[in-house]
């Protein structure tokens, strides 16, 4: 079956070279759209399960407004309701150093400590290692992830002093993130936030990611430092929610609704992606009309080496595995060229300028695609055929 198919191949090899090419075009043209699309979405999706819940964003700035000298924990924050469901914190530690270091910023990094629920809501890209959220804590040192400009590599063990209490403890780096990425920013700079976009900052220079479980393991100083959110437990009252934003007030920092920073992410997604998607949309259609014409031709081509076949004694059943053996290596070809074309955008400024990447999303609206000109191959022969008896279509052909 599998040479019978070979040699199909090869007697209609100008058309399956032409229906790879089509494949290949139609992928890298999905490719771009979804980019496109994505690029404009990627850091909402992440927050949206806290922006569109009821809550506030607190932007602290890590000390009480009425005492500057006092600072307070993610648990005074807990502690001020039982309607306070739960909170996604960032932290910070001015007590922590690397010693024996004689360049200034290598040896105070900028400190970045993570709860549970902030590093599980968003993953930064990774240049190597794994990222808070994909390790288990080892109570024998801490787990950190090193910025990209680091000079540590994922696998080394560096110490680091604790000179409030004069203590040494081994952190281990698990993970180094990608050039020019993001975080959800630690910085009280962005208190004034109008969407989503400002809830970020560029991972620049040295910075170390920690999480909290870890520090919850030793006597290090941490306090709240940049954003925490605030989720309310659901169904809450105006005075009660009024009663938290007081208590909240005093601790220093700005305030901002959820909702408030939902519905301008909303506004401003909504005008972006208005932009390009008539454009994706007729980008959706000449896949479809590439898919299907392709699919039509090579349908055409084979009906009268199947009509032979089947005259010979051949089943339907033998045709269409020869029919799906021949689709899935001219599609193979296809994805070969679309994946040797995105090297080489890839490679280049273009990437970069129409924001291209490959990544799970552009995989789910490209598998369709390849579907479709798997099946449609096997069902429109069938199709033919069941519309007219093999006399007719042996007579027309």
């Amino acid at each position: 079956m599998i040479k019978y198919s070979m040699k199909l191949l090869r007697r209609n090899l100008l058309t399956n070279i032409f229906i790879a090419l089509q494949i290949a075009v139609t992928l890298l043209m999905i490719i771009l759209s979804v980019s496109s699309v994505m690029s404009k979405i990627e850091y909402y999706l992440p927050l949206r399960k806290v922006l569109s819940s009821e809550g506030m964003c607190l932007f602290s700035s890590g000390s009480y407004i009425d005492d500057l000298s006092h600072y307070y924990s993610c648990n005074d924050i807990i502690n001020i309701s039982d309607n306070i469901e739960e909170i996604y914190s960032t932290e910070t530690t001015d007590f922590l150093m690397i010693p024996n270091t004689e360049n200034e910023d290598e040896a105070h990094p900028g400190f970045v400590v993570y709860n549970k629920n902030m590093y599980d809501l968003y993953k930064p890209q990774m240049q190597e290692g794994k990222w808070l959220s994909d390790i288990k804590g080892d109570k024998n040192y801490i787990s950190a992830v090193v910025s990209y400009s680091s000079k540590y590599n994922v696998g080394d063990t560096i110490e680091v002093y604790d000179y409030i209490d004069e203590i040494y403890y081994p952190l281990k780096i698990v993970g180094k993130t990608a050039q020019k990425t993001k975080f959800i920013t630690n910085s009280s700079i962005n208190e004034f936030a109008k969407d989503f976009r400002d809830l970020y900052g560029n991972i620049e220079g040295n910075m170390i990611f920690i999480r909290h479980d870890d520090i919850e393991l030793t006597p290090i100083s941490v306090s709240p430092q940049g954003i925490i959110f605030i989720k309310y437990e659901d169904g809450l009252s105006d005075k009660e929610a009024d009663s938290i934003k007081g208590e909240l007030f005093k601790m220093g920092g700005f305030l901002n609704l959820s909702e408030e920073l939902n519905k301008k992410s909303i506004e401003y997604l909504s005008e972006d992606i208005m932009l390009i998607l008539p454009i994706c949309i007729c980008v959706f259609i000449i896949s479809l009309i590439c898919t299907v014409a392709s699919s039509a031709i090579a349908a055409k081509s084979n009906m009268k080496t199947f009509l032979i076949t089947y005259i010979c004694g051949a089943r339907w059943k033998s045709n269409s595995l020869i029919i799906l053996i021949n689709s899935v290596i001219t599609s193979a070809a296809g994805v070969f060229t679309a994946a040797v074309g995105y090297a080489i955008l890839s490679a280049t400024d273009i990437a970069a300028y129409f924001c291209i990447e490959f990544t799970k999303y552009e995989f789910l609206f490209c598998l369709p695609v390849l579907l479709l000109n798997i099946i449609l191959p096997i069902i429109l022969p069938l199709w033919i055929i069941s519309k007219q008896t093999p006399k007719e279509l042996i007579t027309e052909e």
